[in-house]
């Protein structure tokens, strides 16, 4: 899942000292490329998409993972964390 953050980089620096590897999507805004000079039109969804990072996800991952990987980004984001009240449906495969 992806999400956008206030300060991308500095969440994914806490996030990893939290045990949470949050991935940047490594997406560059092409009118902030030097491989394009000139003046260009505002692109505000570009710019906001470099915003983003990635949250783990996995099939293999247990509803006690996410439990703690959802808590551990709204601790982060100092944010109170409704992770622990919020339900989490099984798939076929996956222990809920």
């Amino acid at each position: 899942y992806c999400a956008y953050v206030p300060d991308r980089d500095a969440l994914v620096c806490k996030a990893i000292r939290h045990g949470v590897d949050l991935e940047t999507l490594h997406v560059d805004a092409c009118t902030t490329m030097s491989l394009f000079p000139g003046p260009h039109a505002p692109t505000p969804g570009a710019e906001r998409a470099t915003a983003t990072v990635q949250m783990p996800v996995y099939a293999s991952l247990t509803a006690a993972e996410i439990d703690r990987v959802a808590s551990s980004v709204c601790r982060v984001l100092g944010r109170p964390s409704a992770a622990s009240t919020l339900p989490v449906s099984s798939s076929p495969g996956r222990p809920s």
